[in-house]
């Protein structure tokens, strides 16, 4: 039997759906400058929605039912005046504004230039949105003073950023502390950053959700499922040429959970719906699941989970799912141009590679848990241990025998700089005879690892003592190793290899 464990992170996503927005318009065609008139337009749109047409052409229609266009070039949704068209460098795949017919007569159009100025990335502040230049570039395609990425923070809060054509900049660790929102990466691997790169500038920045795009060096067809597949990060969003979504302000709140298969850490991203809720109820959880046709694991689930979620026709390879007949768990991972699979509800997608379920055999064991729980349980035992060696250290201070004799695993042996090794029993008596007197200790920079019920703390520690007639302050680079009996931390030698 394998033992998987999976690390599924579960960031909690507010569901990207499909926005619809109705136009009332009268079009007329302006024959003596080819351009369209828009009279009497109006656009209801509830909430801020984004349209991915391609390549870099994406569209945002904000609440106030403001329209940015940014890098237009790919895609035929450019029916709506623009009030705001952002460049990111002149292009011709990123600058095509012939596609953009109809301009609100307020609308603004920022390029490159205009963004960077002698070096100096500005700020454009609309009201319904702020524009934020940032470095782009950085390769020998594109010259960092004519390349900018955007920010732009709409009313609502949420931040979209878009990196334009570019590798790794030295801005983009920065970015982090922006909690952005939605980021897109750019990653053809011709002219700008590969997958791999991607996926570093995506771990940087750290947005909530990361969108691949402008994966291939194509003018017309420029999606790439085996990239969007393999674009491992948290908070991976894969959208579609043509895709529709309906932005959401995310929550910092995140829920990680942890599947443990044979050493593999397989991250997802789960959405908020109630069927979703229901499923991280039951954790943790550990559960034989069964491959089927080289293409998912499943198993059924001893509870009843709500069907109030999002109904899919067929999966993407990559899908965590609901499967209503069945009440099962199921997960996708390859052959969907192969599937007519109906009755799901998509729970979530998986953002690191998927050739991590490839060979798992054909009843693995998942170990499911939550990660905030494990990483909180953790934190605990790794202060734990600190704070017993700080015991320690302070009960050899004090000539504390009992605690000593308490937290020293029997067995023990210490040997000193001398090179004369002492047994547990012989060590103590000495500190309680003051001939080994210890009278001050720091720890500095500690550092502890936990595989188990093993631990390794490692720091900085001076100790200031009369060791045997000599006194002094002795700084040391320490490794302690600490062994768990019972529930609790044991000072002990080093583990055997």
């Amino acid at each position: 039997m394998n033992k998987t464990i999976i690390s599924l992170i579960l960031i909690v996503l507010a569901g990207c759906s499909s926005v619809s927005t109705e136009i009332e318009n009268d079009v007329i065609n302006n024959s003596r400058s080819g351009d369209m008139v828009v009279s009497e337009s109006k656009i209801i749109n509830e909430s801020d929605s984004l349209l991915y047409q391609g390549k870099a052409s994406i569209r945002i229609v904000t609440r106030e039912n403001k329209v940015i266009y940014i890098d237009p070039f790919m895609g035929d949704g450019y029916d709506l005046p623009a009030d705001l068209i952002l460049i990111t460098h002149e292009h011709f795949d990123h600058n095509n504004l012939d596609k953009i017919k109809a301009k609100n007569d307020d609308c603004r159009i920022i390029r490159s230039k205009d963004a960077v100025v002698n070096g100096e990335h500005k700020v454009f502040d609309l009201g319904y949105a702020k524009v934020e230049a940032v470095e782009a570039g950085y390769n020998s395609y594109h010259n960092v003073n004519e390349c900018v990425g955007y920010i732009i923070t709409l009313s609502s809060g949420i931040s979209i950023y878009v990196t334009g054509d570019t590798s790794i900049t030295k801005q983009m660790p920065e970015l982090a502390e922006k909690n952005i929102d939605y980021a897109f990466f750019c990653c053809d691997g011709i002219y700008n950053m590969g997958l791999d790169e991607a996926i570093e500038a995506a771990k940087m920045v750290k947005a909530k959700h990361s969108i691949p795009y402008h994966m291939t060096g194509s003018s017309t067809d420029d999606f790439d499922k085996v990239k969007a597949d393999n674009f491992s990060v948290d908070g991976k969003l894969i959208l579609e040429t043509g895709a529709d979504i309906t932005l959401e302000k995310v929550s910092k709140a995140q829920n990680k959970t942890n599947i443990a298969v044979e050493g593999k850490n397989i991250k997802a991203t789960l959405d908020d719906s109630e069927t979703t809720r229901d499923f991280l109820k039951l954790l943790p959880l550990t559960i034989k699941m069964t491959g089927f046709y080289g293409r998912e694991y499943a198993a059924g689930l001893n509870a009843n989970i709500s069907v109030n979620g999002e109904v899919i026709d067929d999966y993407s390879n990559g899908d965590v799912t609901y499967y209503i007949a069945g009440n099962a768990l199921a997960i996708f991972y390859a052959n969907e141009e192969l599937s007519s699979q109906s009755g799901l509800i998509r729970m979530g997608r998986i953002t690191s590679s998927l050739e991590d379920f490839k060979n798992l055999g054909e009843n693995p064991e998942f170990t499911i848990t939550l990660e905030s729980e494990e990483k909180m349980n953790s934190v605990n035992e790794e202060e734990i241990v600190l704070n017993r060696y700080k015991e320690m250290q302070q009960a050899m201070v004090d000539k504390d025998e009992a605690v000593l004799n308490e937290i020293i695993k029997d067995g023990t042996t210490f040997t000193h700089m001398s090179g004369m090794t002492q047994t547990k029993e012989e060590y103590i008596a000495d500190i309680i005879s003051r001939r080994l007197d210890y009278k001050a200790y720091t720890i500095e920079n500690p550092t502890v690892t936990i595989d188990g019920n093993k631990a390794i703390l490692k720091a900085r520690v001076s100790l200031t003592a009369n060791a045997y007639g000599a006194n002094g302050t002795w700084p040391f680079n320490v490794s302690a190793y600490f062994e768990k009996i019972d529930g609790k931390w044991f000072f002990r030698n080093m583990f055997e290899k």
